[in-house]
């Protein structure tokens, strides 16, 4: 008989297997990201399917097998159900949970990284506007980066200590905010404004609702956090260019 255990989830991604079944990339509550099988998934009879829709907390029975685990009961704890009705909202957890699917190594637990998806999808599900949204996001960007132990320098210069923040350039190859003096290090890195340092610190210190941000410093917030996750994630987020489709779309219909 197999053993099976329980566990509580997000759905990251689920991916289709031969006629029937599909994969899912679930990340734990208490084992980390893992994949399992769910057999039968697309019969019309199924009673998993529903529970195994991306983005849902779903607690799991599953099966040991040799391979990959058997998914056995799954009952929905929550569906973000009205954050599947707004496209940007649904784009963005798509964009979120592929992160994390990116960032992360399988069966390697971080409690920190499931608490910060549930507590990130919940904001984006309450959120008021789209610009709250942006923030949302780059406020996970910053928060992931730093439960991974790839946070940013923002307080001082990551080459010399310099703690000068008037002049600062931000620097995904050397990790952070370089001084003026230091730029040479990487003539690439972009300048950027007091107030994005502001921004970032505020992230820093878990702050993310409440302070204006304007749709120009969310863009280079936009940027450098993308930029400094590529260069972790050494490939591109395919879900971030159906986000910018969705803001050129809205931006269109705003005139």
């Amino acid at each position: 008989m197999s053993q099976t255990y329980n566990t509580k989830a997000i759905v990251l991604k689920r991916d289709s297997f031969r006629e029937a079944d599909n994969f899912l990339t679930l990340y734990t509550q208490n084992l980390g990201k893992i994949r399992v099988r769910v057999k039968a998934a697309k019969k019309p009879y199924s009673k998993l399917s529903g529970h195994t829709e991306p983005f849902c907390q779903t607690n799991f029975m599953l099966a040991k097998s040799r391979t990959v685990d058997i998914v056995c009961n799954a009952q929905t704890l929550k569906s973000f159900s009205c954050l599947k009705k707004d496209l940007t909202k649904i784009s963005a957890a798509y964009y979120v949970c592929e992160i994390v699917d990116l960032l992360t190594k399988e069966a390697l637990s971080n409690e920190k990284i499931y608490n910060l998806l549930e507590s990130t999808l919940g904001l984006i599900e309450s959120a008021s506007s789209a610009l709250e949204v942006k923030l949302i996001i780059r406020y996970f960007e910053f928060r992931l980066l730093a439960v991974l132990g790839f946070k940013p320098a923002i307080d001082h210069c990551p080459t010399c200590q310099n703690e000068d923040r008037k002049e600062a350039f931000f620097s995904s190859q050397e990790g952070g905010l370089l001084c003026k003096n230091c730029l040479p290090r990487d003539p690439l890195a972009l300048k950027i404004t007091e107030n994005i340092v502001d921004i970032l610190r505020s992230f820093q210190n878990r702050e993310v609702l409440g302070r204006k941000v304007s749709n120009k410093e969310l863009h280079q917030l936009e940027i450098i956090l993308g930029s400094y996750i590529n260069h972790y994630a050494e490939k591109e987020v395919k879900s971030r260019g159906f986000l910018k489709q969705i803001e050129i779309c809205e931006a269109t219909n705003s005139y």
